[in-house]
């Protein structure tokens, strides 16, 4: 198994910051693997993800993550736990993980303000961190997302006004994570581009998640279970 770095803590309430921000266009396209009826809706996870749920005073804010191609939101959702095999480690993929699952094109109707945590827009950040690295916050595993969720909860608090926050994706690194908070959307509307489409065999989404071992940190052999379908 591997072991990533940990996420350092959040500075103190109250603590001021510059950040930087991107303004998303409705010109931009975004992309995000979801399950069930409607693929623009906001919620709270019943589990854990790196900016949900978020502690008080932030608790009841329901969000939406996508990514900014087709890969990314795939490689996100789909193979994000990989790095918990070591390398050359051959990945195995259930069907619960996919099961249910379909790829979707989206767009903001209006321009959205993002805080933005890529390129130069990570400078202001590692100022506010004191130990570790800035860029944990978003490579470290899903066991530090008790601390990135703390961080989420800093920033908004520090940025009520921001729609979400923008970096890089820890999978597909020439594309961008987003999360979007719900209350920070309410004047805004996602439309559909590309309809949605299954990730099962002979579809072109499950194609480009058979492709993933190549374009994300996946760079590994993997394949389904016997519980699942039969590729390997």
């Amino acid at each position: 198994m591997t072991k990533r770095a940990a996420c350092p803590p959040p500075p103190s309430p109250g603590y001021s910051a510059t950040l930087h921000f991107h303004t998303l266009t409705p010109d931009e396209a975004l992309y995000r693997v979801y399950r069930g009826a409607d693929p623009a809706q906001f919620r709270i996870t019943t589990g854990n993800n790196r900016f949900d749920p978020l502690p008080s005073p932030w608790n009841a804010t329901q969000v939406l993550y996508a990514g900014s191609s087709r890969e990314a939101a795939i490689s996100e959702t789909a193979l994000r736990w990989h790095d918990r095999v070591g390398d050359a480690a051959k990945i195995i993929l259930a069907r619960s993980q996919i099961a249910g699952r379909q790829l979707v094109g989206i767009r903001w109707d209006h321009p959205v303000r993002l805080l933005d945590f890529t390129g130069f827009g990570m400078k202001p950040l590692a100022e506010l961190v004191i130990d570790g690295r800035a860029d944990d916050i978003f490579l470290c595993d899903a066991s530090q997302y008790g601390s990135t969720q703390q961080w989420g909860a800093w920033l908004r608090s520090a940025y009520p006004d921001a729609a979400g926050f923008r970096w890089m994706s820890r999978q597909h690194n020439s594309s961008y994570c987003y999360v979007f908070f719900d209350d920070a959307c309410r004047d805004f509307k996602l439309t559909i581009t590309e309809a949605a489409e299954p990730l099962e065999a002979g579809t072109h989404a499950f194609r480009l998640l058979q492709g993933a071992k190549r374009t994300s940190r996946a760079a590994v052999p993997f394949g389904f279970n016997r519980e699942t379908a039969s590729w390997m």
